[in-house]
């Protein structure tokens, strides 16, 4: 996948640091891919006035990768809105991203006590 960096933002949230990263996504295509695409957001898109990128979601504690996921296909610029953070909040209530946070908290959590005792 050629993918190039487009913007990126970190917040806190619950004691982890939150990094969003928009991503160019060059693998998809409106003329190919889906049908939604009518002929005059096709032109837009051949003119670059709007593209597809994806969003990607890590959590970092530490500098240690809690969890990590993302949603890619994602129409951006032009008409279209350009609020990422949206889709970021998304993924990040997905259940399986919370859940990866949980599974290596507790591994930390697991080295940490064996380095201790």
């Amino acid at each position: 996948m050629n993918i190039d960096l487009i913007e990126e933002t970190s917040y806190e949230r619950d004691g982890y640091e939150i990094i969003v990263r928009v991503l160019y996504d060059h693998d998809i295509n409106p003329e190919t891919d889906g049908d939604w695409a009518t002929p005059e957001i096709i032109e837009a898109w051949k003119r670059d006035e709007w593209f597809y990128v994806g969003v990607q979601v890590r959590a970092v504690c530490y500098g240690a990768l809690l969890a990590e996921d993302s949603l890619w296909g994602i129409p951006y610029g032009g008409d279209f809105s350009d609020n990422v953070l949206e889709t970021a909040s998304e993924i990040e209530s997905w259940a399986s991203f919370g859940d990866q946070i949980k599974v290596q908290v507790n591994k930390l959590i697991e080295q940490l006590e064996k380095v201790t005792a």
